[in-house]
């Protein structure tokens, strides 16, 4: 395999199983859902105030930029990618708790594609930490 470093095809070693590959696919589906949401919710907000326009999209774009990055990584074997996403997708889940009155205050179907989205993630992590996923994060000596 021309152009790849002995390191990186050491690392990987094996093809992800179907199971890695489904989940990264829920996961890329996941953002990309969110991506959409959050661009037509932040759309008719008409913030006038340039700098705090600016300052949001630069956090958005900061949180999409980092999870596309675990998704990748953890698509390439990489165990700390795996936990980070776990991390933030609990913490995500976690903030319902606190938000609860304005949950309570939407009707439901504003939610849709919020509950979409978690129930893609919930699935991704799933499948991740279960079965030949597993295996295939493991140490390499530990199986």
């Amino acid at each position: 395999m021309a152009g790849r470093s002995t390191r990186s095809l050491e690392r990987t070693g094996m093809e992800a199983p179907t199971q890695v590959r489904r989940a990264v696919l829920l996961l890329w589906a996941a953002l990309l859902l969110g991506v959409v949401e959050a661009l037509f919710n932040l759309a008719p907000l008409g913030l006038d105030d340039r700098w705090f326009s600016a300052v949001m999209f630069a956090i958005f774009g900061a949180m999409v930029g980092l999870n596309a990055l675990l998704i990748h990584f953890a698509s390439r074997r990489r165990n700390w990618a795996r936990l980070l996403l776990l991390i933030f997708i609990v913490a995500g889940l976690a903030l319902y708790f606190v938000w609860i009155p304005e949950v309570e205050a939407e009707p439901w179907w504003s939610w849709m594609g919020t509950i979409g989205i978690n129930i893609f993630e919930i699935a991704a992590m799933a499948m991740l930490f279960s079965g030949a996923s597993a295996k295939w994060y493991a140490p390499r000596g530990s199986v």
